[in-house]
């Protein structure tokens, strides 16, 4: 594989999610795998970054694209698939918060709300609602679902979806499961994080000057995230070198021997080592 197969590039989450492309799983993908605390540690890279100096970038990791066919505007995703789906979950319940708000606007303070909707929005969706992002069979209907929710109870939505996806049976199936867990706990993480912005205390105090500043602070906050974070970008020409960089990426190589060490002498002899070195006598 020659390097005209192939370009890397260090792209922020905005670069990657913002514009016309589209972004699939194929089918010889495991299905979404990442548990709550992978999902933890994710939003805490985003958010320290977000909140680090100006000039700071964080490296999320490898993503690995390749056109799904040509003039095609999807982009299959041969590596990356668990943290472009938990970047999305993580939008997603920053968006979902916000409807807390909309209900019963306050005067004057739409254009703030919809313009931090707007900028996850973007994000989350190409135009005319299309997702971002569109997982493998197993999860593509729920993660579209997810996508969907426009409602600031996480905790019910979350319960409907697992309720819907259960589809009669016992359980859902496993990565079924951790998608909707991990956006219940984002959604949890995240409400915590818009308290720092004073929108619930603005917002009950009716004061709509200061909801607004607030909001279009939250905004800003949402749009240095997404510039701050990166991925290492590779963009792929032909399946062949995409198949070939997936099996290289997902591969273990072998294991290194394990290190000599030398034979560990008994205590005993040790000290007589000593004592001989040090000219001490042997105790009586």
């Amino acid at each position: 594989m020659s390097c005209e197969d192939y370009e890397v590039c260090g792209r922020s989450i905005d670069d990657v999610l913002y514009g016309t492309l589209a972004y699939k799983i194929p089918p010889y993908h495991r299905s979404y795998s990442w548990g709550v605390s992978d999902a933890a540690q994710l939003f805490e890279d985003l958010t320290r970054a977000a909140e680090a100096p100006s000039g700071s970038t964080n490296l999320l990791g490898t993503a690995v694209v390749a056109p799904e066919e040509r003039g095609s505007p999807k982009l299959e995703v041969v590596d990356g698939q668990q943290r472009l789906a938990t970047v999305a979950l993580v939008l997603c319940a920053m968006r979902s918060c916000l409807f807390k708000f909309k209900g019963g606007e306050l005067p004057g303070t739409r254009p703030a709300l919809e313009n931090a909707s707007a900028t996850i929005d973007g994000m989350l969706n190409v135009k005319l609602g299309e997702p971002r992002i569109e997982l493998g069979n197993d999860d593509r209907a729920l993660f579209r679902d997810i996508l969907s929710t426009d409602t600031h109870d996480y905790m019910g939505r979350c319960k409907d979806l697992l309720a819907m996806y259960r589809n009669g049976a016992k359980r859902a199936r496993r990565s079924n499961e951790l998608l909707i867990g991990n956006y219940r706990a984002l959604s949890k993480l995240v409400e915590k994080k818009i308290s720092e912005f004073g929108l619930d205390g603005a917002f009950d105090g009716r004061k709509s000057d200061e909801f607004s500043r607030a909001a279009n602070e939250f905004a800003r906050y949402v749009a240095r995230m997404a510039k701050r974070n990166h991925f290492a970008f590779v963009t792929v020409h032909n399946r062949r070198s995409a198949c070939k960089i997936f099996a290289t990426l997902n591969t273990a190589g072998h294991k290194l021997p394990a290190p000599r060490t030398a034979k560990r002498r008994s205590v005993r002899s040790s000290g007589r080592q000593l004592r001989r070195q040090a000219n001490v006598p042997p105790a009586i």
